[in-house]
């Protein structure tokens, strides 16, 4: 009885593998016969190697580049195995060589706990809370030019009219600060109506105003 039981268990263990290599089959032939007119009208080339990905049209024909994306991919990878293969080594040589037995039996079920973690809930943590944190606080700096070390009320305006013109701008880091060196790098200074002039245009696209004076911080 006992071995028709295992016999059985090893038969249904053996199903499940199989159907979960079916199952990653068909995805794999889903997306292919999926992709197929995609890379048939764009050409493979052009959808390796293009720098832009605009499916919709904006302005421009459509562009399906995912070169930057396939950078950023292995940048972000080459990273994380980095950064893992850095602590996972300093960690186990920890373990086996300096922690007491006291100090191992606290790590190792933290350690059990966050390998017995599906990564695709790291992946979820990553995508909805990180990602949106990073979009909200996330910042920027554009240094616009200017022959003498100042910039203008106009220059802050037309950046902001071009930002906000482009309709893919919710995607992309949005202005958040106006930074202004008082004096500036090359010994200029504002005068009362060009502070007022940029405030003006700062409180115009809701931006805050800072300032580095020889009295410290000011802000607006």
């Amino acid at each position: 009885m006992r071995k028709m039981a295992d016999r059985l268990l090893g038969a249904a263990v053996g199903a499940l593998c199989l159907l979960s290599v079916l199952i990653l089959a068909f995805m794999v032939f889903f997306i292919v016969r999926e992709s197929l007119p995609a890379i048939r009208e764009v050409g493979l080339r052009d959808l390796l190697l293009g720098d832009q990905w605009r499916p919709i049209i904006y302005r421009d024909a459509p562009s399906y580049g995912l070169r930057n994306m396939i950078l950023s991919t292995l940048y972000v990878s080459v990273l994380a195995v980095a950064l893992a293969l850095v602590l996972g080594v300093g960690c186990a040589l920890f373990l086996a060589c300096a922690a007491t037995e006291r100090q191992r039996a606290l790590v190792m079920p933290c350690i059990d706990l966050l390998a017995g973690i599906p990564s695709v809930v790291y992946g979820f943590v990553g995508l909805y809370i990180v990602i949106r944190a990073i979009e909200a606080c996330g910042h920027k700096v554009l240094a616009l030019p200017s022959p003498d070390g100042k910039i203008s009320a106009a220059q802050i305006r037309s950046l902001c009219r071009s930002h906000y013109a482009d309709e893919s701008f919710e995607h992309t880091v949005q202005p958040g600060m106006v930074y202004l060196s008082f004096s500036t790098e090359s010994g200029l200074l504002y005068s009362k109506a060009e502070l007022e002039d940029i405030a003006a245009a700062c409180k115009e696209y809701h931006l805050p105003l800072c300032s580095w004076t020889a009295h410290g911080w000011a802000t607006a």
